[in-house]
């Protein structure tokens, strides 16, 4: 009756369906779908009441709800939402048949029959049942690659098997025309080892190796224990390491964190001494069973700070699964999800090897990452390898330079990549400097035309045309073969003939013949470019004679006699008159009135007297011409006046008589009495008025009645001054 409350209550279904993987079975339909609580990918089986046997579909949501054993596909949920639909919720699988299995290897196939194997042995040992329809229809592949059973509509109890020998003929007839659900005949003790060998007849046929076949032939006759003997038989061969490291993968979870990296180094052993083994396996098998340990591995060793070296070869094996020339995982969502983290970290380990493992398989990945995660998370790392001290780095990473353009911004091209390379283009190696020019030549239409590129390019071929080794310098003229389209007529003019013609007087004949090749490419273009010219409407034509007139003697001749001319007539005729002052001024200082005013005001608020234009000009005669003087200020001092005073009595000093005693040095600490000239007297200011410039005559007078007194003691100072 819960079906029934859950119909009235308008239950919902926990789970979306994509609507266009339906695939029809003999009891029901299987398609894609997502579980609601968590978007974990399932698969939903829906079967129908009316066209499903009731004994069938009781049977299978029985079992389905109590064996819960590894290699039976893994059962969510059973829903019955109604009397006539039943909904059974598994983990995501696919039906075998469904895939291209005729394309596995015959490892990969062997592995699945294995797989097959230990799934009817532990339902055997464990379940205490019996499968009872074992054929292609129902074996599934989970997303992890494995072979798991579905459908048990006949499966029973060891101990009571009259479901299935009751109803077998039944299940017939009901599969009747779906080709891969026929059942062979055999009785319920020995039913499944028969099945399994039919099932591994139809796989590999004419495959079959003469030592496996006793072990097939006890299975076709369901001997006991024949599927054991299968099973130790797949176990020990040695021709087949996919079953080893399958059972080493189930268990691998168990075990420590050493057990983990020693497995794992030998799987990663036998992907590298030999990869056939693993190609065209059942899909998920590698993608997310065994890639996923090796990376977790990987960040288990660079977790606990382990050599660099130890690291190496899982990243290089996980790298030649995925990213190399013919990857054997070339699934997109496994790239997206697993590798592109990996690859970012990678770049920003600073170690060699590591990034000469990721130069190596640069091209490929690139391919896969958009404009923005190159630009931000890989070139900032990438272009440091154009610097790096290391030889084979720098050319790697310049070799890879090319797969950059069209996923990094402008600035980095235009602006970090040209500087870098500028740098490689003088570079110690050869073959670097030979390629940096071709990559220049490779990425020189993807640079901007506004950003001066005719110049940075006709610079760039300049400098390598002057290399001294061969290389570069066919190297650079091929580059100019290829960008002949890059440059107009007025750049091939100015520049880029200049530079191709060193090429022409080159001392190796193979530089001239393609110097001379190259020349004439562009000498073409700029013809083409002249012929198309419009010319001036009003332009003159002039004669070659017009330049051999300017060049004539007689016209300098001309020229001179003319300024000769000239200067006689502008020279003035020169006279004796003496310099005679014809007007004389006297020159008022409007501050003397001011001061000499009674009533002044010594304060800050007066106001600055107005100065009284006079004038001061002189005028004098020289050669018969009249020539303006303007008058010193100070031609009123009589100096003649002062000069005589001071020959007539000149300064003189009195000095005492010293005792004789020995004159301390200069250096000593004796204190030196003050002279006259060194005391402080107070002075009474200057006033500036016309009453003392008056009285200047009478200084040298009193100055010389000064008495100059001598100090006592010596200063180390002479006193003659």
């Amino acid at each position: 009756m819960d079906y029934i409350f859950k119909s009235i209550s308008n239950f919902q279904l926990p789970f979306t369906t994509d609507g266009v993987s339906v695939v029809n079975m003999p009891f029901g339909t299987l398609e894609s779908g997502t579980r609601k609580s968590d978007s974990l990918p399932v698969t939903i089986h829906t079967y129908k009441t009316d066209q499903v046997p009731a004994v069938f579909l009781k049977n299978h949501v029985l079992k389905c709800k109590i064996l819960k054993l590894p290699g039976l596909a893994k059962v969510l949920d059973v829903i019955e939402p109604s009397t006539d639909k039943v909904y059974i919720i598994t983990e995501r699988i696919t039906a075998l048949n469904s895939l291209d299995y005729f394309n596995f290897n015959e490892n990969a196939l062997k592995l699945g029959i294995y797989e097959i194997a230990l799934t009817l042995n532990v339902l055997h040992q464990q379940g205490k049942s019996l499968f009872g329809a074992l054929c292609l229809g129902n074996v599934y592949v989970n997303s992890k690659g494995e072979w798991v059973l579905y459908a048990l509509e006949l499966s029973t109890s060891l101990n009571d098997t009259n479901h299935f020998t009751s109803n077998i003929q039944t299940y017939n007839d009901v599969v009747r025309g779906y080709d891969d659900w026929q059942l062979g005949n055999g009785s319920a003790s020995n039913i499944d080892s028969i099945q399994l060998a039919n099932f591994f007849n139809k796989l590999l046929t004419n495959r079959i190796s003469s030592s496996w076949k006793p072990v097939i032939s006890q299975l076709a006759k369901g001997q006991p224990g024949a599927i054991g003997k299968l099973i130790s038989k797949m176990q020990t061969d040695a021709e087949n390491p996919l079953i080893s490291i399958y059972d080493n993968l189930k268990e691998i979870h168990i075990k420590d964190s050493a057990d983990k990296v020693m497995i794992l180094s030998n799987i990663q052993q036998k992907i590298t001494a030999d990869d056939a083994s693993f190609q065209n396996c059942t899909p998920g098998f590698l993608e997310y069973l065994l890639l996923p340990e090796l990376i977790q591995c990987l960040q288990l060793l660079a977790a606990t700070n382990q050599p660099i070296s130890s690291q190496v070869p899982f990243l290089g094996t996980i790298f030649h699964l995925t990213c190399s020339d013919s990857p054997i995982i070339a699934n997109e969502d496994v790239f997206q999800n697993q590798i592109k983290p990996l690859i970012f970290q990678s770049f920003n380990v600073a170690d060699r090897q590591v990034r000469f493992l990721l130069l190596l398989h640069f091209p490929k990945f690139m391919q896969k990452l958009s404009a923005s995660e190159v630009a931000d998370k890989i070139f900032p790392t990438f272009i440091q390898g154009l610097s790096d001290t290391d030889q084979v780095i720098r050319l790697q990473t310049l070799k890879n330079v090319s797969h950059l353009i069209g996923k990094i911004t402008e600035r980095q091209l235009n602006n970090d990549l040209l500087r870098v390379l500028a740098k490689t283009q003088v570079d110690k190696d050869i073959g670097i400097r030979t390629l940096t020019i071709l990559i220049i030549t490779k990425i020189a239409h993807k640079l901007n035309k506004s950003n001066n590129r005719s110049t940075i390019l006709a610079t760039a071929f300049t400098k390598s045309l002057k290399d001294p080794e061969l290389k570069p310098r066919l190297a650079t003229l091929y580059g100019l073969e290829i960008t002949l389209d890059l440059f107009d007529a007025e750049t091939i003019a100015q520049r880029i003939l200049t530079v191709i013609g060193p090429g022409l007087l080159d001392r190796n004949k193979q530089v001239r013949t393609t110097a001379k090749k190259v020349f004439q490419m562009y000498w073409d273009k700029l013809e083409e470019e002249s012929a198309s010219v419009v010319e001036e409407d009003n332009s003159t034509f002039i004669h070659t004679e017009e330049f051999e007139k300017m060049m004539n003697d007689e016209e300098d001749g001309k020229l001179i006699n003319g300024f000769i001319q000239s200067v006689k007539l502008s020279t003035p005729t020169p006279t004796s008159t003496p310099i005679i002052l014809t007007e004389e001024t006297v020159e008022v200082d409007p501050w003397n009135s001011a001061f000499d005013d009674e009533e002044f005001d010594d304060s800050w608020n007066v106001d600055e007297p107005q100065s009284r234009t006079t004038k001061t000009d002189t005028e004098v005669k020289s050669f018969g011409f009249k020539v303006p003087v303007s008058k010193s200020w100070n031609d009123d001092l009589n100096e003649e006046s002062i000069e005589s005073e001071t020959a007539r009595k000149p300064l003189t000093s009195r000095r005492k008589p010293l005792p004789r005693q020995n004159k301390p040095s200069i250096l000593g600490k004796a204190s030196a009495k003050p002279s006259i000239l060194t005391r402080n007297k107070s002075s009474s200011p200057i006033v500036t008025s016309s009453k003392n410039i008056k009285s200047a005559t009478n200084i040298p007078s009193k100055m010389s009645n000064l008495v100059l007194d001598d100090d006592d003691t010596e200063d180390g100072w002479g006193d003659d001054w």
